[in-house]
């Protein structure tokens, strides 16, 4: 049997098979392999961090997911404002959802 990224990796839609991930069967998966960055995460990317951020945009994503709570509190944000999917899941965004959250137009 093929290994769930296999199909994933061949399907034309990632985002539709990522969000399955939201699915508590599938919630095993892992996203960080399918998370691609796209043009206007790359905008929101630019205007975070500046031009210099292109060379290290997945570092610069998954440095805003590592320090997400302590961006939190040093905004003021209280824990029961923190965004998470549903009480079932932890606080916080996931890498997926960080990128999704950067979109500029």
């Amino acid at each position: 049997m093929l290994p769930p990224h296999h199909f994933i990796e061949t399907c034309p839609d990632l985002r539709m098979i990522l969000d399955l991930s939201y699915i508590p069967a599938f919630r095993h998966w892992a996203e960080v392999p399918f998370t691609t960055i796209g043009p206007g995460s790359r905008r929101g990317l630019v205007r975070i961090f500046g031009t210099k951020v292109k060379a290290v945009e997945t570092e610069a994503i998954q440095w805003l997911v590592d320090t997400q709570f302590e961006q939190f509190k040093r905004l003021g944000i209280e824990e029961e404002s923190i965004p998470r999917l549903s009480p079932a899941h932890p606080l916080g965004l996931t890498l997926v959802d960080m990128e999704h959250s950067l979109y500029v137009v």
